[in-house]
């Protein structure tokens, strides 16, 4: 029995000395569950920041493309517009010129001599070639009022999107 009083303080000894161990474990444990669960939160929102970047840059591709989209869906109805005025005023030019001839025509069949035949036909020469020049050039003007007014909002467009890079930059 005299072995019994040395045990019981050994006993405690180890007993202290697992408690101590135990206890920086569960201090251990509790530090790095803590340093994991701190990581965690900074990753996830590392990865919300990313995915707001990533959203606001799509959103922002999305509003690029729907705009130029409508830009040249814009810039189409201007120069469908155009070309159907323009179509127009040469459907009206044919018929004038149809209506002229015509006209000539029947004044040949009262003609009486060949120089009022010639003299006829000199005259209608010559305002169906004043009339051509003036019309094509008419026509020349008007397409490239049409094209210019087509090509308007692509040019207002791309100033804009300068800008935005300008000011961006």
């Amino acid at each position: 029995m005299s072995d019994a009083p040395i045990a019981a303080p050994k006993a405690e000894t180890a007993t202290r000395k697992t408690d101590r161990v135990v206890e920086s474990i569960k201090q251990t444990t509790e530090t790095a569950v803590n340093k994991i669960a701190e990581d965690v939160k900074t990753a996830q929102e590392q990865a919300r920041g990313g995915f707001q970047k990533v959203s606001e840059f799509a959103r922002g591709y999305v509003d690029v493309q729907r705009e130029a989209i409508e830009t040249v869906a814009q810039a189409g109805k201007i120069y469908g517009e155009g070309l159907q005025s323009l179509a127009k005023h040469a459907a009206e030019v044919s018929r004038v010129q149809f209506e002229d001839g015509v006209a000539h025509v029947r004044a040949l069949t009262g003609v009486k001599s060949i120089t009022d035949l010639l003299h006829l036909q000199a005259e209608f020469a010559r305002k169906t070639a004043s009339r051509a020049l003036a019309e094509g050039s008419t026509m020349v003007e008007s397409y490239l009022k049409v094209a210019n007014e087509a090509i308007a909002p692509m040019t207002a467009r791309a100033r804009e999107a300068a800008e935005k890079v300008k000011h961006a930059a």
